[in-house]
């Protein structure tokens, strides 16, 4: 039987109109289509600033990506901006072409970190062979970033990472936030120390 779909990535891909079959499960880990990233990206209208290459050794390309989105339904204006790097090597990519992996994975990791999924779900740029064999090997790369970001905190991916954390019934806790879905909370302070709270008491159970 198939794995369900966490619930935040659910709601998260369903906000911009995918479904389930937009992501599976890769070994405990959830893996979203990268064409599917793309896709998001031009929803949010996300811009990307000239890459910036680290290594430019066949055998270990890195390349910087860095991207901007505005953040909606503010009452001011808020441009988020992050920076991640992507890395190509024999050890990490069987792709022949490492350059082209090693810019999607950079773009495809500020993605995720500009719609608040990162770590919580993984791009399948991030496992090598795993459409030709249907198993593959899931590599986890840290995420290394050269310079400090502009703005590196994002309420409502630190909810959602702690829903998951925290094991709480979403439907619950929208109700009791008074919204249809997590991008509504407004109150994110509120919503944030609530489920630390938690948190620590499962802790310390």
């Amino acid at each position: 039987m198939a794995k369900k779909l966490n619930a935040v990535i659910a709601e998260k891909l369903k906000q911009y109109g995918f479904d389930h079959t937009a992501a599976w499960d890769c070994h405990g880990t959830w893996v979203v289509y990268h064409n599917v990233l793309e896709k998001i990206a031009v929803q949010e209208g996300i811009q990307f600033n000239p890459l910036i290459v680290h290594s430019s050794d066949q055998n270990n390309v890195a390349i910087e990506a860095t991207g901007t989105m505005v953040l909606k339904d503010q009452k001011e204006v808020e441009i988020l901006k992050q920076s991640s790097i992507g890395e190509a090597s024999p050890k990490n990519c069987k792709n022949a072409y490492p350059w082209a992996m090693a810019e999607k994975r950079a773009k495809d990791r500020v993605i995720l970190k500009l719609i608040g999924l990162s770590g919580l779900v993984y791009s399948e740029e991030e496992a090598y062979d795993i459409k030709a064999s249907g198993k593959g090997v899931w590599e986890k790369t840290e995420t290394v970033s050269t310079k400090p970001i502009t703005i590196d905190y994002q309420p409502l991916g630190i909810i959602s990472a702690l829903i998951i954390q925290t094991n709480t019934d979403l439907d619950r806790f929208l109700k009791y936030m008074e919204v249809s879905c997590i991008d509504e909370i407004v109150d994110t302070d509120k919503a944030i120390t609530m489920l630390k709270q938690k948190l620590a008491e499962n802790d310390n159970s």
